[in-house]
């Protein structure tokens, strides 16, 4: 055992300060081919350019005109969205109504489960798993639209085996329960 006092520590060198971290390399491969500053500064522009108009024709004989073709196209074109999300939400519901019926038809009693869970299982697994991955190599490359194109051909396949299936209102499996 040694009893001696431990020696002292050497004074600790001043270390070189942390410097920030650099600031991330800008590839203009990655980056878009409209950036969003450019997309910002046009809108901010054309909000501009549209007050002073609406403004200027304040004091002009038609301006009850503009104030009253502005209030119609605001009312048009919320209309118009909802239809298109009423139009989604029809499409979604439509299938989610009848999509666990027609799994079950499409399958005996005896591997009605592993017949449902397994594909689609491999395909959320697929086409799921992958998304996120598809989405930044499009971006990646510049083509950002290319992932609705992709996401488009997915539902196009889907279309090719539903198109495919045989109809279970005549052959339905799930008599032999």
């Amino acid at each position: 055992m040694n009893d001696a006092p431990d020696a002292p520590a050497a004074p600790a060198q001043d270390a070189p300060a942390a410097s920030a971290a650099p600031p991330p390399s800008v590839d203009p491969a990655v980056n878009d081919v409209f950036p969003a500053g450019v997309a910002v500064l046009f809108l901010v522009h054309g909000f501009v350019l549209t007050r002073m108009f609406v403004g200027f024709s304040a004091e002009r004989p038609w301006a009850a005109n503009v104030g009253s073709f502005l209030s119609v196209a605001g009312v048009i074109l919320a209309w118009v969205a909802f239809g298109l999300i009423l139009v989604a939400l029809v499409i979604v519901s439509g299938y989610t109504a009848i999509n666990a019926v027609v799994k079950a038809e499409l399958f005996p009693a005896e591997v009605r489960a592993l017949g449902v869970a397994l594909p689609y299982a491999v395909a959320v697994s697929l086409f799921g798993g992958s998304a996120e991955y598809v989405a930044l190599w499009f971006k990646a490359h510049g083509h950002e639209s290319g992932f609705y194109w992709y996401v488009t051909a997915c539902i196009a396949v889907s279309l090719l085996v539903y198109a495919g299936m045989r109809e279970t209102r005549t052959t339905s499996r799930m008599e032999a329960d």
